[in-house]
């Protein structure tokens, strides 16, 4: 069984691997002059490869099930024992599993020491320009060193990724290739991103703070998450607002107005937020209302609210009423709550996945295409996306694994 596999990213090398453990002869085509460019960023170059945490409840996608069922047969401790078996240790961060070396590069390593030791020839530099079916198999179109080149596979498996970080590899390439063949993807967007908002609060650029960040467009919330949230001099960024940049993005680029809104306190009730302020105005005593506010959040956040309410910084606060409580009232409020208009999502460069591709309709359960026979897709190629955490290297591994180990079988029979 002759196996070609187009793309040596996360997924392409596990199924590369994978096919060639269970005999088939494999060739992995890359079209840098590396395999794993992409990889070696994951996790901030420390390659979260997975999470303990595991379940469709961490993807978006229209099949729930689907994501369940590929879990089901490959998931995180088959992972774990796969990189073990190929010579990697990790460790486990409150689920979050990482190589123990905390380095992108040793779990690449690990993996081209695993084609190798399987025996996967590794063609880099070849960029793969058409599949096209033939009697038995698929023909595989590429150039390498400036020449075209045609070879002749039983089976192919795309694992040519999605759109985000396209310097890597991830052009949409895949796409263009399966729409020659009429297999449609969905539009993919940038995910896993910051978000440019209108008027964003320059001065507290830098700012990290905890809170919750909801998505609202035409009255309906669009997601929601909680966790760190990093204020920037052109938007928000965080973990919270990465997993729910995907909405943003396709909501924007739908020309629908976004609305982000942080609430910085949110585990802290309405009661008790509006005795806290009673309490503060009720004792304050000519001290600044820069004072008065001090200890909520940090002060360049406090400075934003004051100046945003019109209230001067360094303003004495004794017995406030009218007018002036009324402005106290706004900062009190801003502090806590924070809305911006969203503009658009960061682009493609910046992003860490991307959201569309192939509609799972369009595969088995073993990732084989249902009116090609024998063409495979992992990974990005189709229309899931993982929230942050691991969860999406985990679909890759899965993915891989289960397409390299089918198309090894033979496909469909």
């Amino acid at each position: 069984m002759r196996i070609g596999i187009v793309g040596a990213g996360a997924s392409g090398m596990a199924a590369a691997i994978e096919a060639a453990r269970c005999g088939a002869q494999v060739t992995l085509f890359e079209r840098n002059t590396d395999p794993g460019k992409k990889l070696l960023s994951t996790g901030n170059g420390r390659c979260n490869l997975t999470n303990t945490r595991m379940g469709s409840f961490a993807y978006n996608c229209a099949d729930p099930s689907f994501v369940d069922s590929v879990l089901a047969r490959f998931g995180a401790e088959d992972t774990i024992a796969f990189f073990r078996e190929l010579g990697l240790f990790t460790h486990d961060r409150e689920g979050y599993v990482y190589p123990l070396s905390d380095s992108a590069a040793a779990v690449l390593k690990c993996l081209v020491l695993g084609l190798r030791k399987a025996g996967v020839l590794l063609l880099t530099e070849a960029l793969v320009k058409d599949v096209k079916q033939v009697p038995g198999g698929y023909e595989l179109t590429f150039t390498q060193e400036g020449e075209s080149r045609v070879e002749r596979f039983d089976r192919v498996i795309l694992s040519c990724g999605g759109m985000a970080v396209p310097k890597t590899g991830s052009d949409g390439k895949g796409y263009y290739i399966l729409s020659k063949l009429g297999v449609l993807s969905n539009p993919p967007t940038p995910a896993l991103c910051a978000l440019y908002v209108k008027k964003p609060l320059e001065k507290a650029a830098g700012v990290r703070a905890a809170g919750r960040v909801s998505l609202w467009s035409d009255r309906v919330c669009l997601g929601s998450d909680a966790g760190e949230i990093q204020l920037t001099d052109y938007g928000i960024s965080g973990i919270p607002v990465f997993t729910v940049s995907r909405h943003a993005a396709i909501a924007t680029e739908g020309g629908h107005y976004v609305e982000a809104r942080i609430d910085f306190l949110p585990e802290v009730s309405e009661e008790e937020w509006q005795a806290e302020f009673d309490r503060r105005v009720a004792s304050a005593n000519g001290e600044t209302a820069l004072e008065v506010f001090s200890g909520v959040l940090h002060e360049k956040l406090l400075l934003c609210a004051l100046e945003d309410a019109g209230v001067d910084a360094e303003m004495q606060i004794s017995a406030p009423a009218g007018e002036e409580l009324s402005k106290l009232q706004g900062v009190w409020k801003l502090l806590r709550y924070r809305k911006f208009r969203v503009l658009h999502a960061a682009d493609f460069a910046h992003a860490q996945t991307s959201t569309g591709g192939v509609s799972l309709q369009e595969v088995t359960g073993d990732l084989e295409l249902r009116h090609y026979p024998g063409l495979f897709l992992t990974g990005e190629m189709l229309d899931v996306d993982g929230i942050c955490g691991g969860y999406n290297l985990q679909f890759a591994w899965s993915t891989g694994i289960l397409a390299g180990r089918k198309a090894a079988e033979g496909g469909s029979k």
